[in-house]
């Protein structure tokens, strides 16, 4: 690959790292958080991160391919940060609660418009490769998660988990501005194409990764605190719920 291939590779990544760390955040930070959220209240922050990652990730597929996936991502990275650092001001769950939102309004942006711009970069067998290397940024950012967020918030604060998270998310959108991202568009007239929800293979694809993440995010969101509840260190209970 040249400089400039690796340079988009690592910033696409960084991208998809970033939005896959903010959701992981609060599984353990909620332990140390002196708001002393309930089970219930944690769900709640969950829930309304999901619902925003959700339902932008058709308009942010559109939107990448009209206007160029570099302003998106710059814009969504700045949205994340700005979200993460009212998550870490909050002195109330219901501020927690409109902070994980659009926290999840601004991450769900990022995977749509990362991959288009991996598409448009890179064409026949360097596609698969550059996906490839994107692709690590995802189990990397659960295993650092639980590495990292446990020693920040002990040594810290957890209020500082998600300042860090802001400030690395305004770096990698400055990371954009040199980018020169040519070749988006060439579906931009195209219209949302509701016959593919009846194609079986979508269907069985979709349902798949469904209970994939049922699944995972479960254990995910849930076992930082189990692990401590039966005695693990916080370091040690980290590692052991994200890798």
């Amino acid at each position: 690959m040249r400089v400039r291939d690796i340079y988009v590779v690592g910033v696409a990544s960084a991208s998809f790292f970033m939005s896959y760390f903010s959701r992981l955040a609060w599984s353990i930070v909620s332990t140390y958080s002196s708001l002393r959220p309930t089970i219930v209240e944690d769900s709640i922050v969950f829930s309304l991160f999901f619902i925003g990652y959700v339902v932008v990730q058709v308009p942010a597929g559109i939107i990448s391919d009209r206007v160029g996936p570099k302003y998106v991502i710059i814009a969504s990275l700045i949205g994340l940060a700005v979200s993460s650092f009212v998550s870490g001001m909050a002195n109330a769950m219901w501020v927690e609660y409109v902070a994980s939102l659009f926290m999840g309004l601004s991450a769900g942006w990022i995977y749509p418009a990362t991959v288009k711009l991996l598409t448009i970069s890179f064409r026949g067998p360097e596609l698969p490769v550059a996906m490839g290397y994107y692709s690590i940024a995802w189990p990397l950012s659960i295993v650092l998660a639980g590495a990292t967020l446990p020693e920040i918030c002990t040594v810290l604060g957890w209020r500082w988990s998600y300042y860090i998270i802001a400030l690395t998310s305004i770096i990698i959108a400055s990371l954009y501005v040199p980018t020169n991202v040519r070749g988006y568009g060439g579906n931009a007239r195209g219209a949302l194409n509701l016959k593919l929800l009846r194609n079986s293979d979508v269907m069985v694809i979709s349902l798949s990764g469904f209970l994939f993440f049922m699944s995972y995010w479960t254990i995910t969101l849930y076992a930082y605190k189990y692990f401590l509840s039966i005695g693990l260190n916080d370091y040690v209970a980290g590692l052991a719920t994200h890798s």
